[in-house]
């Protein structure tokens, strides 16, 4: 009985609506290479009050997506590793009823692992450009009005 429930919370856990993983990374991808162009002229020094302004609402764009990222998929790796610790210690007589799934659940907690790295990633980015992006605006300033 246990092994039916354990193959059944696995079985309805991957047939479970997909959450849109992929489009959450291509905006995690977009965003991240929207602030690598932000730190790229931010160095350079190739900006004005109004670029700033952009960047800031980038910066907190990329920072909240990659919050709800990381949370979404936290929650998604606990859901996960239950469903594998339901199933026990892999046997060696067990049916493909069992290690099928088990595989299965495997290869989506890598795929989830990567896409939690990304996150946390983007977030640090996030983070960074807009220290970068505050300085320029006291340097920005300083050079404008105490001149």
């Amino acid at each position: 009985m246990k092994l039916f429930a354990g193959v059944l919370t696995i079985v309805l856990a991957l047939l479970a609506p997909a959450t849109t993983v992929a489009d959450e990374k291509d905006t995690l991808e977009r965003l991240s290479r929207q602030i690598e162009t932000v730190n790229y002229n931010l160095e350079r020094g190739n900006y004005n009050h109004e670029d700033l302004a952009a960047w800031t609402k980038i910066t907190i764009k990329l920072g909240s997506e990659a919050t709800a990222c990381i949370a979404d998929n936290e929650a998604k790796i606990k859901k996960l590793q239950e469903s594998i610790d339901a199933l026990g210690e892999k046997a060696e007589d067990e049916t493909k009823a069992v290690s099928k799934p088990r595989a299965d659940l495997q290869e989506d907690k890598v795929k989830i692992d990567t896409i939690l790295a990304q996150g946390t990633l983007s977030l640090q980015n996030s983070e960074t450009a807009n220290e970068h992006i505050s300085v320029a605006e006291q340097s920005y300033f300083q050079d404008r009005y105490l001149s």
